[in-house]
């Protein structure tokens, strides 16, 4: 008899994985621009730390993306993996 089978499981603990990888990403935001200083270059500083949290954000945000096109493609590979089992079984009955 064949088996198709798909591990959905895995799938959401590997999903949620890739997803809390991105709270480093995430905290990155939290980093604040020094406002009150004055030195030379210090503007330059705050576009360079705008700029990383930026890309930090998207970048996150495209991983989690990612994360949650996995799963849903293991969804459909699951229903589909148990549409497969139901129809050969009947054939062979």
């Amino acid at each position: 008899m064949v088996t198709f089978s798909s591990n959905f499981q895995q799938t959401q603990q590997s999903t949620s994985r890739i997803t809390s990888a991105t709270t480093p990403l995430n905290q990155a935001s939290s980093i604040q621009n020094d406002t009150r200083t004055t030195l030379i270059g210090n503007q330059d500083i705050q576009s360079s730390i705008s700029s990383a949290k930026n890309s930090a954000n998207q970048i996150a945000s495209a991983i989690s993306g990612a994360a949650n096109q996995l799963q849903t493609a293991a969804q459909g590979f699951s229903a589909l993996d148990t549409q497969l089992s139901r129809d050969l079984f009947k054939e062979r009955h």
